[in-house]
Order: structure tokens, then C-alpha cells, then sequence
């Protein structure tokens, strides 16, 4: 019988080849990642938008606050609920606002509604009676004629943005039945995310966001898209920002479809970010005010911008403290002064009663 030689193997097929490559690659891959989020975590931990930690001692913004039931609203105030922040005491009316009991309602009684964020809530160490939405009360009765009788509501929230305010108001716009809607804007209205502690409180983590490595990446987007955007100047980069920005027209949208709906006037009301120091020769913020306020006005708003009033005075004299940029009690004072001068000078268009332009 003839001898014959083993046949050669053939090669392996090359997609086998790539395949084995590729699984190396991937592995080494998955290993170097590891390594790189057990390192962040042990000698580098990132804090960007890290799972919030349980609240320890007076958990004051689970005291004051409950998750909301509003589809797109995060959170929204406790009615009841009472709280201590520092020296600052809170209570929430059964409502769900830092106010009184609304008033019943009657056919004299013109009802203002006041919706914003901290600075329209009194953040701070402002007292609940002493907020530009009491003072104005006060103020508007102490010089009404015919009977007619002012109750301005403080829906302010801390934390919330543009697109927060139009969500809690619409739900409960038919229940309230302003006569005036006065939309206290500040230059962080456009926010989106949830940088602010009440929304990292009450937002459910995303997955990613229990990784050190994909927060770092997150971390570095942001800032790219805030020098891109805003040439480093955060308020800038918001009011740039295409989903950013757009989130406040969304939310005037939907303040002039209630108004259309109901019957009320709005007047949008602009607050300058308080400066810690001087305000200096000029303010860097004016375009975003004029921003603002056309935008307001292209949805039907009356608009005041209280930058005139608040920048004839020291910020030292109208803020909380250099750390702290709410608007103290002296602050909310000129607030209110503002707005009655602008509600009394603008009697026919804004008091008037429901239906004014």
C-alpha cells in the first residue's frame, strides 16, 4: 500500500481571525476601562452629577417638598409642611404655597398669581410676609378704590426653571383663576437639567450617572458646550443653548395659551443677576434681559425689566449675603415697589379685570 503525506491544514478563514482580534481588543478594552473607573472612584472621585446622597439630620428639602405627579415635574411644594433651613422657618399653605389660605372666591376679589423659582419663593432669610408677592398685596390694598379687594398668590419654588413654572401652573391654572399672571424670570430659568439640589433630590438616577467614567465624560460635554455656547459665562451659554433656550419659549408658549384660554393678563417680569461685588460701569447680562423680553412680548406679554430699579443700589444692600445672590427683605421691597408702580401706572391694561390684552 502507497505511503501519503498528511494534507497541509488550510488557513483559518481571515473573518476568524479578525473575530479573535476583536474580542482581544475588546476585553483589553473592558480592562482598561475598569481599571480607569476603580481608579477615579478610590483616588479621584467625580462629583459631576454623582447619585445624590441620603439627606442626614434636618432633611429639609424632603420636609417641604414631595415627588410630583405632574407628568414633566419633578418635584413640587408639601401642603402642610412645615421646615427649618438655618434661622429661615417655612410653612406651606394647603395649597402648596409658601402664602396664606387663598381667599374664596368673590366678584371683587382680583386675584394675582406670582410664579418663579427662589428668588420669587424669599430663598434665604427672607420671611414669608416679607416677599415681593406680600409686600405687593399689601400694597395694592392699602390704596384700593371701590371696593375691590388684591390677593396676590407666591407660587415660587425653589429650583425651578421656566418649563417647571408653566408645568405646575397649568395643572392647577383653572383651580387658581388668575385675573394677572406676573412670571418672575431669572437668568437661570433656562436650565433643563438637574444641576439644581431639589432636582438632584428628587430625579431618578440614570444609569450612567452611577459611573465616575461616563460622569467625567458628561463633565467634560458640558464644559465644551459652555465655552462654545457662552464663552465660558454660564447664563450666556443657557440662553444659547438650543434645548436650553428652548425650554423657556416652550413655557411662554404655554403661559399664552393658558392666558388665551382663561382670560388673563401676564407680565413677565425680569430680575438681573445680583452681583457680589459693584455692579460695575455696565451690566454683562443687558442682551440676555433684551432676549428675554422680546421673547415674552412676541408671546403677548406685558414685560418689566427690574434691572433699572434694582442697579441704583448697592447689591451689598439688596442681596443675602456675598455668598448668597437671592434678593433679601430690602431687595423684595424695591421689587414690589416696581411692580405696583407698573400695575397702578398700567391700570386700564393689567387691573382691569379678566380678559385685558
Amino acid at each position: 500500500m502507497a505511503l501519503t503525506a498528511n494534507p497541509t491544514p488550510a488557513p483559518a478563514p481571515a473573518f476568524r481571525r479578525w473575530a479573535v482580534r476583536l474580542a482581544a481588543l475588546a476585553i483589553s478594552t473592558l480592562m482598561a476601562l475598569a481599571v480607569v473607573e476603580v481608579g477615579l472612584r478610590l483616588f479621584r472621585p467625580v462629583e459631576f452629577r454623582a447619585p445624590p446622597k441620603p439627606a442626614k439630620g434636618n432633611a429639609w428639602r424632603s420636609m417641604i417638598h414631595r415627588r410630583s405627579e405632574v407628568p414633566g415635574l419633578a418635584y413640587e411644594l408639601n401642603p402642610g409642611a412645615t421646615g427649618q433651613r438655618g434661622r429661615e422657618r417655612i410653612a406651606i399653605n394647603s395649597a402648596g404655597m409658601r402664602d396664606d389660605e387663598p381667599l374664596p372666591r368673590t366678584p371683587e376679589l382680583f386675584r394675582i398669581a406670582v410664579v418663579g423659582d427662589s428668588s420669587t419663593f424669599g430663598f434665604g432669610i427672607v420671611d414669608a410676609r416679607d416677599t415681593y408677592a406680600n409686600v405687593l398685596e399689601r400694597r395694592l390694598n392699602a390704596e384700593a378704590a371701590d371696593g375691590r379687594r388684591y390677593e396676590v398668590l407666591n407660587l415660587g419654588v425653589g429650583g425651578y426653571g421656566s418649563l417647571d413654572e408653566a408645568l405646575a401652573f397649568a395643572a392647577r391654572a383653572a383651580e387658581l383663576a388668575p385675573d394677572l399672571v406676573i412670571v418672575g424670570y431669572s437668568l437661570n430659568d433656562p436650565e433643563i437639567e438637574p444641576i439644581q439640589p431639589l432636582h438632584a433630590h428628587f430625579q431618578r438616577v440614570e444609569w450612567w450617572q452611577r459611573s465616575h467614567l461616563l460622569r467625567l465624560l458628561a463633565q467634560a460635554r458640558d464644559r465644551v458646550e459652555l465655552q462654545r455656547y457662552g464663552g465660558g459665562s454660564y447664563y450666556l451659554a443657557i440662553h444659547r443653548h438650543p434645548a436650553k433656550w428652548g425650554s423657556v419659549v416652550d413655557a411662554f408658549r404655554r403661559f399664552a395659551v393658558l392666558g388665551e384660554q382663561q382670560g388673563f393678563a401676564i407680565l413677565l417680569a425680569i430680575l438681573p443677576v445680583l452681583p457680589d461685588g459693584e455692579w460695575g460701569r455696565r451690566y454683562r447680562f443687558l442682551g440676555l434681559h433684551e432676549q428675554v423680553a422680546a421673547e415674552g412680548r412676541a408671546h403677548g406679554f406685558q414685560v418689566i425689566d427690574l434691572l433699572p430699579v434694582l442697579e441704583t443700589h448697592d447689591p451689598g444692600e439688596i442681596r443675602v449675603s456675598a455668598e448668597d445672590f437671592h434678593p433679601n427683605e430690602r431687595g423684595h421691597q424695591l421689587i414690589a415697589d416696581a411692580l405696583f408702580d407698573r400695575l397702578v401706572g398700567e391700570r386700564d391694561r393689567l387691573l382691569s379685570g379678566k380678559g385685558a390684552p
